[in-house]
Formats: structure tokens, C-alpha cells, sequence
């Protein structure tokens, strides 16, 4: 194994590495250890911290992270198992090490402490605001920017999951899931049906090199069980209360506007291969790669500059999420925890629940104690659903030809059945209910002239102004309901 064959490797990985060798290689280069060049060894890792580390100018955090880094690729390249057999591993850390960490973590805090900084700048409060999501959100809109389709996704998605954005470029289409078991507190019948997002091993910061080394040598027919970790977790969400702001919505509309027309959603098995659709990734042009993680900050820096939006980690929804989940949705730690994945322990890991309800009705909008309500799913569709999947995704019957096609490789997986006759049927009546929304307040954006493009004109002619007004008639109605319940309480 050389490096163009590792596992994926964290991006902050990188740059350690890189300084490693060009620190090694100036002193003479690599040591040759069983007839293979070396940069990880206990005389250039110990020199390392004590003549590059001083002066590299990061957070102790960050410098810290560099022996995590050598660690990684301890394991995974020079040291591996494979290179060195029956051979302990070997460890980078050392008293040495310590020491330089140590010292480097003190002058840091001395330089500190002896410049002049904002006290106020960088707080772990400084999150963005419920006004802060909205304005961001119908600045992309009213300014037709060409990124929202990833950027409406990556910002809704990672605020109500907690899903960091390096996770969620590496998702494809097949992470999606429909799921009927955890519907919304009191919602019953279509509207029951929620969003979830698949997180594989491995997709997480989270997972530990051991539990993906443990891979290879646990699981079916080896006659052992793998780490409880190394398993595949789940985040959901609730259609939230703002179109703008809905994960589910803006899932639908990236998915219709990608797919209405276009042939290469293949749901064909070619020579045991993954089918093409299980490839398409979730976000269009954000990849899981360092010019995908640039595109992001980037695109999250001009929107937040022009919103005039001051937030301490420009990318880190994960961190806005779960501030809103804990201050203002008033979440315990371990409530908001089934969602980050952050709680430890084999009940946890295997017993509760991944999908609690109170932090998902928190997310869509609603305060905890508040029952949900979302009026414009209570409208009846124009069009029976069947109708509306095939106005919405003319290509489906020949998907579903293609998954039915046993003979010829279809897609025999859960995923694919889960997607065509679940999620997609789930997609067609968010976009349907959340139209007349978009051509309502963005009606000059690309996805409303898409809209009155591509379906019936009697649709956004006339039945999305009818829509509007009878959720709004609905919205009414349950408000009278409420305030003469509450006054039979009262009484």
C-alpha cells in the first residue's frame, strides 16, 4: 500500500504529514527499515516537536493534531501490520513529545495573555440566529446565486442534523432513507413519513482509526463481532416550519432539478458494480475532496458578509444546531446528544434510540413543549401522488423498469427499493406543498421559472394561490381550536 491507495484520510491530515517529510528530507531523507524508506521514526518525531513544532504559530489544538496525524499514517502506511508482522505498533507519542506539546501550549498562553485581543471575539456563543438562517437563506434566493442547490442543502441539512459538511459531501443519493417509525409527535396518515440521512462507517470524524481497522477482520463469516461503532448511524429531520429553512425541502428541489430529465440515474448493476445512482452524490458540486471544502467556505463567506452576519465558525452549522437544540430549545446534553452522536457507552450504542423526537421538533422550528403543525402539508395534493411523482420525475417509471430488472442487473439492494418507492413518492409532495411558497416570495429565481416550465400551468396558476390561502384558512382554524381548548382548561 503506497499513499495513493489509503483509506480516506482527514484533510487536516494533510499538511503534518507534508511538513514531516520536508523536515526529514532536508536532514538527509528517510531511514531505510526493512528495505523500506521511513519518516516515522522515534528520531525524527521527537525532533520534529522540538525544532518545527515551536514555530509553527496555531492553536496548541492544532498542534496537537499533528500527532494525531503521524499516528494515522503510523497505522495505516509506514507501521502497518502488513509492512512490519508481529511487530508492536508503533506508538508516536513519547515523553519527549509531551514535553514539546507542553511547552509549546504554555509560550502560547503567555503570548496570549501578553497581546491585545477583543474579549469578546470568538465566543462559543457568537452562533447564528433563528434571523440569521432566514436571512441568509432568502439572500440566495432573491439573488438567484448559482450554488444554492449545495448550499441550500449543506446549510439546512448540517443545522438539523448536526452533520459536519466533510460528512455530508461524501453522502451519495443511496444515504437517504424514508422512515415511517419516528413521525412527527401526533402526525399520522401520509404526512408521517420523515427524512433521514444514512451515515456509513467511516463517514464521521467520530469513527477511530481502530474501529475502521477492525473492519477487515470482524463481521459476517469471520467469527467474530465488530466494534459496536463500527456501524452504519442515522440523522432525521421534520419538515420544518420555514420553506426557506426546510432540509427536506431543499433535498426535493436539488433532486428534482438534477434529475427531471437527465438518463444517467441508472439503477442497473453493471458487472457487480455499484449502479450508477448509489454514486450520485447528495450535494451536485461539493465533493469530499479539499477543493469541495473551498468552494463551501466560501460561498458560506460571501453570504454571510453580504447579510452583514458575524459567526465564529463560518462553516460549522454542526455547532449553530446544537446551540439552538440546548439554549433555546431548552435539550438536556444527552437529548441533544442522540442526534450529534457524542454519547458513549453499549446502551447508547445500541439500545437508544438515534431519532429523538423532541430534538427533531426543536430543529423544524417548533418549541418542545408545542405540538407540531406544519398547514401547508394539511392541503390536499392537486393530483393524486402518482401523478405528482411522474410530474415531478418523468424518468421514474423507466428507474423503477430498470430496479425491476432482475434479468439485467437491477439494484437489489434495500436502499434502491427505499428510494424509488419511498423517498421519491415522500419528495414529489414536499415539492408539490412547497411551491406555491417559492413562487410566492422567490418568484423570479431559477427553481420557480422551473416550476412553471415543467408542470401543468393550471398548477401554479391556480392552484398555488388556493393552496396558500387554505393553509393559511387551516393554520386559522386550529388557532380558534387551541384558544377554546385553553379556555376549557382555564374554566
Amino acid at each position: 500500500m503506497d499513499e495513493t491507495t489509503l483509506p480516506l484520510v482527514d484533510a487536516s491530515y494533510k499538511r503534518p504529514w507534508k511538513l514531516l517529510k520536508e523536515f526529514v528530507d532536508r536532514r538527509g531523507g528517510p531511514t531505510i527499515i526493512d528495505g523500506k524508506p521511513h519518516y516515522l521514526t522515534r528520531v525524527f518525531i521527537d525532533e520534529y516537536f522540538r525544532l518545527v513544532v515551536p514555530g509553527l504559530a496555531i492553536q496548541p489544538s492544532g498542534v496537537a493534531r499533528h500527532r494525531t496525524a503521524f499516528q494515522w499514517y503510523a497505522d495505516y502506511l509506514e507501521w502497518r501490520p502488513q509492512v512490519h508482522p508481529g511487530k508492536e505498533r508503533f506508538d508516536v507519542d513519547s515523553f519527549d513529545v509531551q514535553a514539546s506539546l507542553d511547552l509549546y501550549a504554555s509560550n502560547y498562553l503567555a503570548n496570549y495573555q501578553q497581546g491585545t485581543h477583543d474579549l469578546h471575539a470568538g465566543l462559543p456563543t457568537d452562533v447564528l440566529t433563528e434571523d440569521d438562517h432566514r436571512k441568509a437563506m432568502v439572500h440566495v434566493y432573491r439573488n438567484n446565486l448559482d450554488y444554492w442547490r449545495d448550499f441550500g442543502v449543506s446549510w439546512c441539512v448540517c443545522h438539523a442534523t448536526f452533520v459536519r459538511q466533510d460528512t455530508l459531501r461524501k453522502l451519495t443519493l443511496g444515504h437517504l432513507k424514508a422512515d415511517v417509525a419516528h413521525p412527527p409527535p401526533g402526525v399520522v396518515g401520509v404526512n408521517a413519513t420523515i427524512l433521514l440521512l444514512v451515515l456509513p462507517p467511516g463517514s464521521r470524524k467520530d469513527d477511530s482509526a481502530k474501529n475502521k481497522a477492525n473492519q477487515t477482520t470482524a463481521g459476517p463469516g469471520t467469527g467474530r463481532r465488530g466494534p459496536i461503532n463500527f456501524k452504519s448511524k442515522v440523522v432525521g429531520f421534520f419538515r420544518h416550519k420555514s420553506v426557506v429553512q426546510c432540509a427536506t425541502g431543499q433535498i426535493a428541489m436539488s433532486v428534482m432539478t438534477r434529475f427531471h430529465i437527465e438518463t444517467d440515474l441508472s439503477f442497473l448493476s453493471v458487472n457487480e458494480g455499484r449502479p450508477l445512482w448509489q454514486k450520485q452524490n447528495l450535494l451536485q458540486n461539493w465533493k469530499a475532496n479539499d477543493s469541495g471544502q473551498r468552494a463551501c467556505s466560501s460561498a458560506y463567506e460571501k453570504v454571510l458578509s453580504a447579510c452583514a452576519i458575524l459567526c465564529n465558525k463560518v462553516t460549522h452549522l454542526r455547532s449553530a444546531g446544537m446551540e439552538q437544540a440546548s439554549a433555546r430549545g431548552e435539550l438536556t446534553a444527552d437529548e441533544v446528544a442522540t442526534m450529534s452522536k457524542h454519547r458513549k457507552g453499549k446502551m447508547f450504542d445500541a439500545y437508544i434510540t438515534e431519532l429523538f423526537g423532541p430534538v427533531m421538533q426543536v430543529m423544524s422550528g417548533h418549541n418542545k413543549n408545542d405540538s407540531y403543525f406544519l398547514p401547508r402539508s394539511e392541503v390536499q395534493l392537486p393530483y393524486p401522488i402518482e401523478q405528482c411523482v411522474r410530474i415531478c420525475f418523468p424518468k421514474y417509471d423507466a428507474w423503477c423498469e430498470q430496479w425491476n430488472n432482475g434479468n439485467y442487473g437491477g439494484d437489489s439492494h434495500l436502499s434502491a427499493r427505499n428510494f424509488l418507492l419511498k423517498v421519491i413518492p415522500l419528495l414529489a409532495r414536499v415539492i408539490v406543498q412547497d411551491a406555491p411558497y417559492w413562487l410566492k416570495h422567490f418568484p423570479k429565481h431559477e427553481y420557480s421559472n422551473f416550476i412553471r416550465q415543467k408542470v401543468p400551468i393550471n398548477f401554479w396558476r391556480e392552484w398555488c394561490p388556493q393552496a396558500i390561502a387554505q393553509a393559511g384558512a387551516i393554520a386559522d382554524e386550529r388557532a380558534i381550536v387551541s384558544v377554546h381548548a385553553l379556555g376549557q382548561v382555564a374554566a
